[in-house]
């Protein structure tokens, strides 16, 4: 009996203790749950008003608050939202987009004075046209223009807007065509005579027209000799334009002693008319005539 008695009285101490811990328990579980709602309460009226340098400093400083993500101040100043952001409505460029008057001026620098207008006419005949009538600011401006391909068309005598300009003396035309990379005719001749523009030029008695192509240096056959086997230099001894021969004999390959058709050079022709010439040949020493 007294075993008995004893091992009923260890049941009720053990369903005691058990007892006791169930409500130990479920008291400390009110009591964090207590704790975390004074903490989310705190934290909350803590968002409605700014928190001071100090406190921001010792959070981080405790690992509290991460330093990489923007503050409540930050995101209050800089207009964010936790769920939308804003776009604006217009496509505004910033500073050197495509709408921005820097963005029209940039590439300018360095590309010298601006084209002029195009005329309303830009057809592959408009260079002549415009050069027929004395509207050579017209022709300039196509000739200029990148956006006109036609410097290479020719008329049926085969001139080319080179050809024209330096027949009428038209200078800026003349190295304005010669700019042209695209344009091929620099030292073309004509179906009926074999003159290049230096010749007609020189013809012309045209020195500037004749300066403005040498000094190109697109001028790569200055001694091409035409129907009579004479070089432009020819052409000018034989007018005694001493501007445009100076002109022509500055050529770097320019040879003053090529004899035309009739043997003779134009050194010869400019003894002829009076010129006192230089009778220098490219490679060779001064010849005294």
């Amino acid at each position: 009996m007294s075993r008995q008695s004893s091992r009923g009285e260890d049941r009720k101490r053990g369903s005691l203790g058990r007892g006791e811990s169930k409500r130990l328990s479920a008291a400390s579980s009110q009591g964090k749950l207590g704790r975390l709602g004074s903490k989310s309460s705190t934290t909350s009226q803590e968002k409605g008003r700014p928190r001071s340098r100090g406190s921001v400093i010792s959070q981080v400083s405790q690992g509290e608050v991460n330093p990489f993500e923007p503050s409540l101040e930050e995101e209050e100043s800089a207009g964010l939202d936790e769920t939308t952001t804003e776009v604006p409505d217009g496509p505004e460029m910033s500073a050197g987009g495509e709408d921005s008057p820097a963005a029209e001026g940039e590439g300018n620098e360095g590309e010298g004075p601006p084209r002029p207008p195009l005329p309303e006419d830009i057809g592959y005949q408009a260079g002549f046209q415009a050069v027929a009538e004395n509207r050579v600011a017209d022709a300039v401006a196509l000739a200029m223009s990148p956006f006109w391909p036609f410097t290479n068309e020719l008329t049926p005598h085969g001139w080319t807007l080179l050809h024209m300009a330096a027949h009428k003396g038209h200078e800026e035309l003349c190295a304005a065509m010669c700019q042209r990379k695209d344009f091929l005719g620099v030292d073309l001749p004509d179906k009926e005579f074999c003159a290049t523009a230096l010749h007609i030029a020189a013809g012309k008695r045209r020195a500037s027209c004749c300066s403005a192509i040498v000094e190109s240096g697109r001028c790569k056959q200055v001694n091409s000799k035409d129907i009579n086997g004479q070089t432009a230099l020819h052409l000018a001894a034989l007018r005694a334009d001493r501007e445009s021969y100076a002109a022509i004999a500055a050529h770097p390959d320019c040879n003053p002693l090529l004899p035309d058709k009739h043997g003779r050079s134009a050194v010869e022709y400019a003894a002829d008319r009076g010129l006192e010439v230089d009778c220098q040949v490219p490679g060779h020493s001064e010849i005294e005539m």
